[in-house]
């Protein structure tokens, strides 16, 4: 059902749905995701039916609970008139990304001694990274 691209994967429509306007709904994809616990999906609008339908997704993350569920996606009508959703638009896409751990800290303002001790905690550092555009894709590159 999904097709592979380069940097993502387009979501399809399994059914045939017909979203009112200014209605929302949960659209089953009949997808079920399987990854690694160090990585999460990220499901993304197509900017294209937001531009051409007015149709928008929220972006949203698939928890590990979800992992080995079927996806849906979350769609919003935001036209004035009804949108049909056909079996086999894509109708979002999803980018498998890296999960970084971060240690955080909760410091009360009376508490310097404590700071400076936490400064002098070798926390491991992300370097920045650069984005390279080709056209429609853009990949990006650790420095």
């Amino acid at each position: 059902m999904a097709q592979q691209d380069t940097i993502k994967q387009h979501i399809e429509q399994e059914e045939t749905v017909i979203l009112a306007s200014k209605q929302r709904a949960l659209i089953p994809t009949g997808l079920i995701f399987y990854f690694h616990l160090e990585f999460e999906a990220q499901i993304r609008l197509r900017s294209y039916l937001t531009l051409k339908h007015t149709i928008t997704c929220p972006p949203g993350a698939i928890a590990l609970r979800l992992v080995g569920s079927e996806i849906k996606v979350l769609l919003i009508n935001c036209g004035q008139e009804n949108f049909a959703i056909k079996r086999g638009m894509r109708i979002a896409q999803t980018i498998i990304v890296p999960i970084l751990q971060a240690s955080v800290y909760v410091i009360e303002p009376k508490q310097n001694a404590s700071i400076k001790a936490i400064q002098k905690t070798k926390v491991p550092t992300i370097k920045a990274q650069k984005t390279k555009c080709f056209g429609n894709f853009s990949t990006t590159e650790r420095t």
